[in-house]
């Protein structure tokens, strides 16, 4: 406790309450005041949490002591301590605030102790009362502020639809007043038809889910709204709250990108201008509601040029002379915009002028604003924008048409460039001299037909490479350096030289190079117009090679405001980019980006901003060249900023290992396919010694009979001339299915393909090698088998592939009986193909792993583990399915299904000669 204040001017009575206190064991600090001064000064020092006062005192200072305690933090409950006949005074006192009174002849340690606690007590949980009714009216204030200031429309409404309570927001989104739709049901506010056909009930049986729709306003407009609902109880009543969102502003923003996006599709498929402008022009008429609009080109002579007109108002704008050059102001804000780089909004007929003032009252125009197609601080045209209604053009609509109408101005100049790039190529193309484009390097980027023709190479042999490709040898290098030093000071070089042609021939040529800036006046690429003059003069070698002094390469660190603007940079990606750091630190994220990449980019920032970030793209250099990397971004604050920091890898050489390794992959699945063959070497050893030995004995007996003198008949020569010629075709053939297994290309086309013919001719390869194992083969191969698609000889390699691991699993084991059984037959559009061992079998265990590559239990050096991962890749490819199929006698039982031939999958057409 704080303490108790005793106000008395009897020091004797003071002494008595106090002895009390002590009497009844209540300790505390015990504060003595012999006159209101006294009392006023403590209680400024100290808080207490009683007062006891003697009646006559506090009359006597009743106004000093009163102010004093209505100055105290909190409510001090105050005793009033009299004679006995002075009962009736003090009932009035406490009228005046007194908690209680005591009267001093009867006052015992017990009723004084009793009373005091009973009055802090009462103070204390009536200052907690208040406290709960000050935090009460607080909140209430607070939500009341929310709810009148939050830009969603907060909606209340029981449970049959009755709307409760109506915030200004709400007026504000649907047009209604407060007191118009407290009272009504809340489907007023939806679209038509969704009113009809959606019942208030499916609303709320989405409570905590966010779910759009369509509102309704006053004056009848449908615009999209996103709906949130909850429920909360008011004693026995049932309440939803409704949090309705507009969400116009971002349906128009994703309706405007897929717009820009389709016109970026435009500029890629080389539309013409024309065509791009005028889609863009009527997409931007029906995406923002605006009654008309145009776009006009900015033409050197100073007249605009109309090549894109849309919706109702200005017709005739196309026969319209309009000059941008003409500063009197008879064109209106068309001609002003293109003149300043500004945009002109004007909404008000009467501050138009002259013409555009008459062509604005008869189309009945009440706003116009015009944009400046502008790309890097140069105008190329004008975007102009009419509306009947006053005051059309609010500022978020003018934000929101200036951010697009940048984005016209990129589409237009992307079209216009690539028009007439496309202009300029078929120009350079058609030309007999040859043309050829490289960059500041030296590296190829474009060259003409002629360019092949002189030097011998083909597209794709000279595009990406250095012009140094056709150096012979023939200049030293003081003549490069100064033909270098020249064309990059900017100035134009023309001589003579001599290249190399690719068949290794000389050649001379007259060559211009001309040097070509960007907007910035810095040196990007070289134009060189070539002229074979080689019976002139053999040429020397045309370019020196650029030899950049490289050094040790680090890793890229930036680092990048909230926006993504470069801060920090260091050297690594100087050397990277290209850029100084000047440069550098004046750009931002993006502009390092690939612009195919640009698509993710601010998500990416967000998420590096939030969580962090790791992800591979692609990133530009100065030369606007690409190459793959790899980003680690992180949000940090440092100085109270919010930063970004990157740190970027070049990964182009761990894209081109990952694509050494594919090669190598489909080398050793090759080297794999070889093994096989070597497996199945026996069996095509003595396919083709027995045809040999045939040859063999018919010619010598018809040699011995020559030497006696004793010729055959002819019809005995012409039948073993037939036999031997049958002969040499069984060897061809056996010739024939060692290369076609031994190569790895795809298949070229898909055929009718006979499954038994295939196993008898894998059967005959391994025959020798299934003699020596002593293993027994078992056929059981339907008669009449449809066809399947595919080739004959792949299919053998399936079945090559399974045969050898049957006699590899048969061989590791010590069996009297070893069989493998190989049975074909048909199930409805398909043909099955179903080879079993008696072998050990395959465990459970590593079934599911045995189709994959490098898989395998043999030891090491007897497998590389591509067999079955061949198997399976071939049957893929013949759109079949593979699977280790049950086997209850033991042993490992494959699977194959094949899908019956049809000339829709065959790669080629198809005419059958006959049956298979």
């Amino acid at each position: 406790m704080n303490g108790i204040l005793i106000m008395d001017n009897q020091p004797r009575s003071r002494l008595t309450v106090k002895s009390m206190f002590e009497a009844g064991g209540f300790p505390v600090n015990i504060l003595e005041a012999a006159d209101g001064d006294a009392a006023v000064q403590i209680l400024k020092k100290q808080q207490v949490d009683c007062v006891l006062i003697d009646y006559l005192l506090f009359k006597e200072n009743k106004h000093l002591i009163l102010k004093s305690l209505q100055e105290q933090r909190v409510e001090i409950p105050v005793i009033m301590l009299t004679e006995g006949r002075d009962e009736p005074p003090a009932v009035e006192m406490m009228k005046s605030g007194a908690a209680d009174y005591l009267a001093k002849d009867r006052l015992s340690p017990e009723i004084l102790i009793r009373a005091v606690r009973h009055a802090i007590q009462i103070s204390q949980a009536e200052a907690r009362a208040e406290m709960a009714r000050e935090a009460q009216r607080k909140t209430e204030a607070y939500t009341r502020t929310i709810i009148e200031n939050i830009p969603d429309a907060i909606i209340t409404i029981d449970g049959l639809g009755i709307i409760n309570s109506f915030n200004p927001a709400a007026e504000r989104m649907f047009g209604y007043p407060k007191h118009q739709m407290v009272g009504q049901n809340i489907l007023l506010l939806m679209e038509g038809h969704l009113a009809r056909d959606i019942s208030l009930r499916s609303y709320l049986t989405k409570e905590g889910t966010v779910t759009e729709s369509f509102g309704k306003r006053k004056d009848g407009g449908i615009f999209p709204i996103e709906i949130s609902v909850s429920a909360m109880k008011i004693g026995d009543n049932s309440r939803f709250i409704f949090i309705i969102r507009d969400i116009s502003p971002r349906k128009r923003m994703e309706r405007r990108d897929a717009v820009l996006h389709q016109a970026a599709l435009m500029v890629l498929e080389e539309k013409p201008v024309n065509e791009i402008v005028q889609f863009i022009s009527q997409q931007l008429i029906d995406l923002f509601a605006i009654d008309g609009g145009w776009i006009g080109l900015k033409e050197p002579q100073g007249t605009v040029r109309v090549i894109a007109r849309a919706g109702e108002i200005l017709p005739c704008i196309n026969e319209i002379s309009l000059r941008w050059d003409d500063v009197s102001g008879e064109h209106g804000p068309c001609t002003l915009a293109i003149r300043t780089g500004q945009m002109q909004v004007m909404q008000r007929g009467n501050v138009l002028s002259g013409f555009c003032r008459q062509q604005a009252g008869v189309h009945r125009v009440r706003s116009i604003a015009a944009f400046p197609l502008a790309i890097r601080g140069q105008v190329l045209g004008v975007l102009v924008l009419c509306s009947r209604k006053k005051f059309f053009f609010n500022p978020g609509l003018i934000t929101q048409l200036d951010n697009f109408s940048g984005q016209v101005a990129i589409a237009l100049h992307a079209a216009s460039a690539r028009q007439h790039l496309l202009l300029l190529t078929t120009a350079l193309e058609a030309a007999d001299n040859a043309v050829v484009i490289s960059d500041r390097e030296g590296i190829i980027q474009w060259f003409n037909p002629s360019f092949l023709r002189l030097t011998g190479y083909s597209a794709g042999e000279a595009l990406g490479q250095k012009t140094s490709l056709l150096k012979s040898g023939k200049q030293d290098r003081f003549f490069y350096q100064e033909l270098w030093k020249k064309i990059l000071a900017g100035k134009v070089w023309h001589g003579e030289i001599v290249n190399r042609h690719k068949s290794s021939n000389h050649y001379t040529e007259e060559m211009t190079i001309t040097p070509v800036r960007d907007e910035r006046g810095e040196i990007v690429n070289f134009i060189a117009i070539k002229q074979d003059v080689t019976e002139r003069k053999k040429a020397e070698e045309i370019l020196q090679r650029y030899q950049l002094l490289s050094e040790r390469v680090n890793d890229i660190i930036l680092m990048a405001d909230s926006h993504g603007r470069l801060i920090e940079a260091n050297g690594a990606a100087e050397r990277a980019y290209g850029y100084r750091r000047e440069e550098l630190l004046s750009l931002h994220l993006a502009d390092l980006r690939d612009p195919e990449t640009l698509a993710v980019y601010k998500d990416q920032l967000k998420q590096a901003v939030a969580r962090g970030a790791l992800f591979e793209t692609s990133h530009r250099r100065k030369d606007g060249s690409t190459f793959p990397v790899e980003v680690s971004s992180l949000g940090a604050v440092i100085g109270g900023k919010q930063v970004i920091l990157s740190i970027i890898r070049n990964i182009t050489a761990r894209k081109k290992a990952e694509a050494e390794m594919l090669e190598a992959r489909q080398q050793l699945m090759r080297a794999e396919r070889m093994a096989s063959l070597g497996t199945m070497s026996a069996g095509i050893a003595h396919e083709i010694n027995q045809p040999l030995n045939s040859l063999k004995v018919m010619v010598d007996g018809m040699l011995y009979w020559y030497k006696r003198g004793r010729m055959p008949s002819m019809d005995k020569m012409m039948d073993n001339l037939e036999k031997i010629s049958q002969q040499t075709l069984r060897i061809e053939n056996i010739i024939r299915n060692m290369r076609s297994l031994v190569r790895s290309k795809n298949m070229s086309g898909l055929l009718p393909c006979n499954v038994n013919r295939a196993v008898e001719g894998a059967l005959a390869m391994v025959k020798d090698e299934l003699s020596t194992h002593k293993i027994k083969v078992i056929k059981n191969l339907q008669m009449d088998l449809p066809p399947i698609c595919g080739q004959e000889t792949r299919v053998e390699e399936i079945i090559l592939n399974l045969l050898i691991n049957a006699i590899q699993a048969l061989d590791a084991v010590k069996l009297q009986k070893k069989e493998i059984s190989c049975a074909t037959w048909q199930e409805q559009h398909r043909v099955i193909l179903e080879i079993r061992d008696t072998g050990p079998g395959i465990s459970q265990e590593i079934s599911p792993k045995i189709f994959e590559p490098f898989y395998t239990t043999k030891p090491v050096g007897e497998g590389m583990g591509l067999g079955l991962s061949i198997v399976h890749s071939i049957v893929n490819s013949l759109n079949g399915h593979i699977y280790l199929a049950s086997s209850p006698k033991g042993g490992a039982a494959f699977r194959v299904e094949f899908p019956l031939f049809s000339l829709r999958e065959s790669n080629e057409e198809y005419e059958p000669v006959g049956t298979i």
